[in-house]
């Protein structure tokens, strides 16, 4: 039977009660053949929850999803819980939001993606210290090309990172949502940005908060028309983008399915409203 998502987040046992539960459920879901649900409720703050669920892993070979959100003792102990993942692995969700990482854990995640063959969706949202480690994730990304879901909200992303994740997204030919909202850093990094414009089945596209430049929305002028799968766009609270606006919001006109347009608290001014209205004309 086909397993269910293994979640730790939550807070419904006490800290600390996990580790036989966790081997023991496992163990009895394998004899009796049972559907796994969700094994953990919290990890705690324990080091030997952790261990558990690294046991648990190498008696699940079927599981798809994963979720460890929300542990902050994650953090730094990322390789010693998913060291058991190997080449092959039926994992298509991976989420680790707010899990404290380090730049060692990103380091790992580029190791680690490779073996997930199967990958569709990874979260690693509010982790920010593994923006020093973009380069091993980008270069890990290139293997994933599977990937229908990145979401890397409030990851101290800088300008070097979109450089090296445009490299990538070449390789995510089926990428449908991308969420780079709220790193305030990246700012200036999508000037002469290629790669963004190879995403042809994109469907959702997260800016919101990047502190994106004149130049940043002059490249995304040229690559956001070419998106044509593009259904929701966020470049809301991006204040400088607002005298800069008026092309780019002009060419919204060849994205044929878009349904959602946010660009709230962007200091807008009233070429960019006759530009808003130059598409409506083209409706």
């Amino acid at each position: 039977m086909k397993e269910k998502p293994l979640s730790s987040s939550g807070s419904t046992v006490g800290k600390g009660s996990l580790e036989q539960p966790v081997l023991s459920t496992s163990h009895r879901d394998r004899g009796t053949g049972s559907s796994l649900h969700r094994l953990f409720s919290s990890c705690g703050n324990r080091v030997y929850s952790l261990v558990a669920v690294r046991e648990a892993l190498k008696v699940l070979p079927e599981l798809e999803e994963l979720n460890l959100s929300w542990n902050s003792k994650v953090g730094g102990n990322l390789p010693l819980i998913l060291q058991t993942l190997q080449e092959g692995s039926k994992i298509q969700t991976l989420e680790l939001v707010d899990c404290t990482l380090t730049s060692e854990d990103g380091v790992f995640v580029g190791q680690l993606l490779p073996r997930l063959q199967n990958l569709e969706v990874l979260d690693l949202s509010i982790n920010r210290n593994i923006g020093g480690s973009l380069s091993s994730i980008a270069h890990g990304l290139k293997s994933t090309s599977n990937l229908k879901v990145l979401k890397l909200h409030s990851c101290g992303l800088s300008q070097k990172s979109v450089k090296l994740l445009d490299a990538a997204f070449r390789y995510l030919c089926e990428l449908r949502t991308l969420d780079l909202s709220c790193n305030k850093e990246l700012g200036g990094g999508f000037e002469d940005t290629t790669g963004l414009a190879t995403l042809e089945h994109l469907e959702g596209l997260d800016l919101r908060q990047c502190s994106l430049t004149a130049d940043d929305v002059l490249s995304l002028t040229q690559v956001i028309p070419l998106l044509a799968s593009l259904q929701e766009l966020d470049l809301s609270a991006n204040k400088e983008m607002g005298s800069y606006s008026e092309n780019l919001l002009s060419r919204l006109r060849f994205l044929p399915v878009l349904k959602s347009l946010i660009i709230s608290n962007c200091a807008l001014e009233s070429e960019t409203f006759t530009a808003l209205d130059t598409n409506h004309e083209y409706k």
